[in-house]
């Protein structure tokens, strides 16, 4: 340790009160090095006078005085629990470090040493020896594994988990991985991550026994199909929460991990052998270290293709695993896995690129495209209506897209009542149903606007679309404040600032600026002060629609601003009061 951290140390407070316990102990967790088998020593300091471990490592057998010093030294820089700080006194206990007296008397704490083991550690290091082992995981170097194969496959791990590829492909998308050993080997493979929770890759002997996983009802049946099927594969740990086996196993032999996070935990499910859940052996690590290489290598070569879902996939490179150089062929998706898309479901593809065009003309080839594959394709008219220039086109079109949308969901329309949008099939009916609502609203036609918002509500009364807003501003605009305040008592639970400004700006139309009124107003401003200044003008609302939204947020306000300013300045006082009440202490 240099002068100056050794000064850092004698800078810390002294706690006169607080004594530590510091033992070194050999644990018993084999690790071969070089074919000869060694246990790694387990370094602890815990504080006699709170209970807390305050600092912990494996380190190797022969390690120099110098690392356990620094050891000892970083437990008050940095210690696990609490500030940092030196106690008054350290207790040295097993024997194996009484030379840490002249170390710590540098720093100003006093200590004593005993060659007896103290009792505490005896627990610390048994629950130590055991964390990993309660899981039945044994060290990778076990039977006919070799320190360098697990090195290769650590390698291959961490380019893997830089490359991040959870990010680019589903769970869902099976990649089929042929190994063209002078036996060829074939694994279906799939990428996990994508689900936010387990990063990693996972390799099935067969098409249908991974099938039987995708078609797990719920987690119980995914449990017991997992625990039946023959599997290897690896995820990512946090390096300190492995558990000291592992730890110790990986300091031993210098593998590499990308990140602390990142610690490549390989597993075999193997439901014919005696142990289910073992480390692969030096086969099935080989052949997954192969995988992981290959995957990325694909992945990285074509990332963008993979991005974009475009077409099958089929990448082959050379691997070289454990000295052999051979070929790798992944196709991606796995071909068993790909359904031919129902013309519906080919349209539907179609139209998602025909809003993706950069060009109006693009768009308009595109959507007659996707209609000349299915007529049906609600959607498709909603591209043709959106570039429509005339307004009696336009309607046609949101007229002829509401009617395809009625024929795809057919016989259930009746049963679905109620709970339009949940089911998948309702919701192209749905999307025409809005644009054609607020078509008429644009137009002026006010009463059938408000009929096309009003059946939405029947149909789907959770809107998931937010028809209601537009709903109410029909309403006011339309003078038919009654229906506006039935509407509101409905959805009395909503705290968006579009049902808050519009309860306060009810109450204004019907009594004038009363207590009840700028009690509301106090409300929602409180809820949302963005709003005040788009509806005064002090602020302009942008051309572009925030396609998102917090509540609370500027983006809130500019959506509700640009929905109900018409409103606000066709009432009468509305804005002198809300330009009053803005200037006054909000009371909420």
């Amino acid at each position: 340790m240099s002068v100056n951290q050794l000064n850092k140390v004698r800078a810390l407070p002294i706690d006169r009160g607080e004594e530590w316990l510091m033992e070194r102990r050999s644990i018993d967790v084999p690790v071969k090095e070089s074919g000869k088998e060694t246990k790694p020593d387990l370094l602890i300091c815990v504080s006699l006078t709170s209970g807390m471990i305050i600092g912990d490592t494996i380190i190797e057998p022969d390690a120099p005085d110098s690392q356990v010093i620094e050891w000892a030294y970083g437990c008050m820089l940095k210690p696990i629990a609490g500030k940092p700080h030196r106690p008054g006194k350290v207790e040295l206990t097993g024997g194996k470090i009484k030379y840490l007296q002249a170390a710590l008397l540098q720093v100003g704490v006093q200590s004593s040493a005993s060659s007896m083991p103290h009792p505490l550690v005896d627990e610390i290091a048994a629950d130590l020896v055991t964390d990993l082992n309660s899981s039945g995981l044994p060290p990778y170097t076990i039977g006919d594994v070799k320190p360098d194969a697990v090195a290769e496959f650590f390698e291959a791990a961490s380019d893997y988990f830089k490359l991040h590829p959870w990010e680019l492909l589903e769970s869902e998308v099976p990649i089929k991985l042929e190994l063209l050993y002078k036996t060829p080997v074939t694994y279906w493979a799939i990428v996990m991550g994508s689900g936010g929770e387990e990063f990693g890759l996972n390799l099935f002997r067969s098409a249908e026994e991974l099938l039987g996983l995708f078609n797990a009802e719920n987690e119980d049946q995914l449990s017991d199909v997992g625990h039946k099927t023959w599997s290897v594969a690896f995820s990512y740990d946090d390096f300190d929460k492995i558990g000291s086996i592992a730890q110790a196993e990986c300091i031993a032999y210098g593998w590499n991990i990308a990140d602390k996070s990142a610690y490549p935990s390989a597993l075999v499910v193997n439901p014919k052998a005696k142990v289910l859940v073992n480390r692969p052996n030096r086969n099935e690590l080989a052949d997954i270290t192969a995988a992981t290489i290959a995957i990325t290598k694909a992945f990285s070569i074509n990332k963008e293709q993979i991005e974009k879902h475009s077409g099958i996939i089929r990448a082959a490179g050379d691997v070289e695993v454990g000295g052999r150089c051979f070929e790798v062929v992944a196709t991606i998706p796995a071909p068993e896995f790909v359904e031919i898309p129902e013309p519906l479901q080919q349209a539907q593809i179609i139209v998602a690129e025909a809003w993706e065009a950069r060009t109006k003309a693009k768009r308009v080839e595109l959507a007659k495209k996707a209609l000349d594959i299915n007529p049906d394709c609600a959607d498709a008219y909603l591209v043709l209506a959106h570039e429509a220039k005339k307004d009696d086109e336009k309607g046609e079109y949101l007229r002829q897209a509401v009617e395809a949308g009625k024929r795809i969901i057919g016989d259930k329309f009746d049963s679905l009542v109620g709970k339009f949008w949940s089911d998948n099939e309702t919701q192209p009916y749905m999307r025409a149903k809005i644009n054609q609502a607020d078509f008429f609203k644009d137009i002026g036609y006010l009463g059938r606007a408000i009929d096309e918002y009003m059946d939405m509500l029947r149909l789907n009364p959770v809107d998931n679309q937010g028809a209601r807003y537009d709903l109410y501003n029909c309403f006011i605009t339309a003078g038919r404040d009654k229906e506006a305040h039935q509407l509101l008592n409905e959805y009395k639970e909503d705290t968006m600032a579009i049902w808050l400004y519009t309860m306060a700006l009810l109450s204004f139309r019907e009594s004038g600026p009363s207590k009840k009124a700028d009690q509301q107003l106090n409300k929602a401003i409180a809820e949302n002060k963005y709003v005040v200044d788009y509806l005064l003008g002090r602020k302009r609302i942008p051309r572009e629609y925030p396609e998102f939204y917090r509540l609370g947020s500027k983006e809130e306000a500019i959506i509700y601003a640009n929905t109900f300013k018409d409103t606000w300045k066709a009432t009468e006082g509305a804005l002198d009061w809300l330009k009053g009440i803005n200037n006054q202490e909000v009371l909420f």
